[in-house]
């Protein structure tokens, strides 16, 4: 009876200590996934959260990703410093936290570059999230160091792909990307869906940007 209770109280204390090695190891995995400027998960994320998306089985509703590039953001680092910069990268990430739904993702993927992930959305309804979401970056105002009453101002572009049915995640982040380039290229709205045109035009597209 002795021996028993003994090798079940120490069976009890390794299941314990088990489970807490698996909780310290999730917590020493989150720093991999998340962006440490905004708290807001990072590209590695992403590209796990579209794996599951794009596998899903029965998967019926469209989903679009749009990637964006904060403009001017790059500017206010360089003029005005790192801690301008951040306190910015703060209000972004609580703006775009509050202009997706619960279900959908946002991710920081470059230094001024963010995805949203939004599933059951048409590409009508995607560009329609773009714009709010650009409307609102355009509407904030960072403040600058020492200067009580000026501030700076940013403004979006976007670009926008719908989930084909064998998509991989690389094609699906390619393709927005792809859109992002040529809307900061061209586009009046600075907002772009992907299509096939696009894609053949890749090279020309990325042209000036390749100094």
């Amino acid at each position: 009876m002795n021996e028993e209770q003994a090798f079940q109280t120490a069976l009890q204390a390794s299941a314990e200590r088990f489970a807490a090695l698996e909780g310290e190891f999730a917590e020493s995995r989150k720093p991999l996934t998340r962006d440490p400027a905004t708290g807001l998960p990072n590209r590695l994320a992403l590209t796990a959260r579209l794996k599951t998306l794009l596998e899903a089985e029965g998967k019926a509703e469209p989903v679009a990703l749009l990637v964006v590039s904060v403009e001017g953001l790059r500017g206010i680092a360089e003029q005005h410093g790192a801690a301008t910069a951040e306190k910015a990268l703060g209000k972004l990430s609580t703006l775009f936290r509050e202009s997706i739904k619960k279900s959908d993702f946002v991710a920081r993927v470059g230094g001024q570059e963010f995805a949203f992930l939004c599933s059951d959305v048409t590409q009508e309804n995607a560009e329609a999230i773009a714009q709010r979401i650009r409307q609102s970056v355009e509407a904030l105002r960072v403040a600058l160091p020492s200067r009580a009453f000026t501030t700076e101002t940013l403004s979006l572009s976007a670009g926008i792909a719908i989930a084909q049915p064998t998509a991989t995640p690389t094609d699906f982040m390619q393709q927005a990307e792809l859109a992002l380039a040529a809307a900061r290229a061209g586009s009046r709205s600075g907002i772009l869906a992907y299509s096939a045109e696009l894609g053949g035009n890749r090279a020309k597209i990325y042209a000036p940007h390749a100094a």
